[in-house]
């Protein structure tokens, strides 16, 4: 006889048969895990619990050149949310750099997660996503960074802050 294998909520559906609980408190034990599975997103994730960058796009406060604060805007491409789209940096009044982004959250294949970008014309970049802050949708909030130099990240990061 094949083995059976058992998903998570099937154990938890035997257990919680086997407590013998009154409807009432199963229902509301379902809605709990249920509200609190929701905001599994929200709050500071560190560079190995970086599941997904679908909340990338929008306008950020850039710090990655201490002398030339600007701003940066990401915006996915259709069919492609989390994984690509075009960038835009804007210092002062003027465009300083336009064009692709890729990025990808953290897999055992890389170790890491990133965001590789790819200027109109210029040299391509990446930046390490060391740490993020997000709300329970994973928009993130804040992003701690690192570039990435031809012996690995360097020190020390700078942080991308939403604007919009």
């Amino acid at each position: 006889m094949p083995s059976q294998r058992l998903t998570e909520s099937s154990v938890a559906d035997q257990v919680l048969g086997h407590a013998h609980w009154p409807d009432q408190a199963l229902q509301a034990a379902r809605t709990q895990f249920a509200q609190s599975t929701a905001l599994s997103g929200a709050g500071w994730h560190g560079p190995h619990d970086i599941q997904t960058l679908i909340g990338l796009q929008g306008q950020f406060l850039w710090s990655e050149d201490v002398f030339q604060v600007r701003t940066i805007l990401f915006d996915f491409d259709p069919g492609h949310i989390g994984s690509e789209g075009r960038y835009q940096l804007v210092g002062g009044w003027t465009s300083t750099e336009q064009g692709r982004f890729q990025c990808v959250p953290n897999n055992p294949a890389i170790g890491y997660a990133f965001i590789a970008l790819l200027p109109d014309g210029g040299e391509p970049r990446t930046v390490i996503v060391s740490g993020m802050m997000t709300g329970n949708d994973w928009k993130i909030y804040t992003a701690v960074l690192n570039k990435v130099g031809p012996n690995g990240p360097q020190l020390p990061p700078f942080s991308a802050v939403r604007l919009s």
